[in-house]
C-alpha cells in the first residue's frame, strides 16, 4: 500500500464487508479543491459507498453510493479523509476499491 497521501486500495472477497483505509487529501485550506480519482469494480454485487470525515472526527460521513463499476473523479473543498466502504456484498465475487490523488 501507499502512503496514504497518494493512493490506497482494498479487495473485498466472497461475502465480505470493510472498508479501504483512508485516503488523507491535501488541501489545508476551507476554500481549497481536491480532486480525486475514485475506482470501484465489481465482479460479484453489492453496495460502496464514498464517506468523508476530518481527522478529528469520530464518525463517517456518506458522500454518495455505488452498486456497479464506478470510475469518476471526486471533487472536495478542504482538508479531508475519505475512504471507500462496502456496505453489503452479496454472492461470490470480487469489489476492488481504489482512491487516488496526484
Amino acid at each position: 500500500m501507499a502512503d496514504n497521501y497518494s493512493r490506497v486500495t482494498a479487495t473485498l472477497t466472497g461475502t465480505n464487508t470493510g472498508a479501504s483505509d483512508a485516503l488523507i487529501l491535501k488541501g489545508c485550506n476551507v476554500d481549497q479543491r481536491n480532486f480525486f480519482d475514485i475506482s470501484v469494480q465489481f465482479t460479484g454485487t453489492g453496495t460502496v459507498q464514498l464517506q468523508r470525515k476530518r481527522e478529528t472526527d469520530s464518525t463517517w460521513r456518506v458522500i454518495e453510493s455505488y452498486t456497479g463499476d464506478t470510475e469518476k473523479i471526486g471533487e472536495i473543498h478542504g482538508k479531508w479523509m475519505v475512504r471507500l466502504e462496502v456496505t453489503a456484498h452479496g454472492g461470490s465475487g470480487d469489489i476492488d476499491l481504489e482512491l487516488s490523488q496526484s
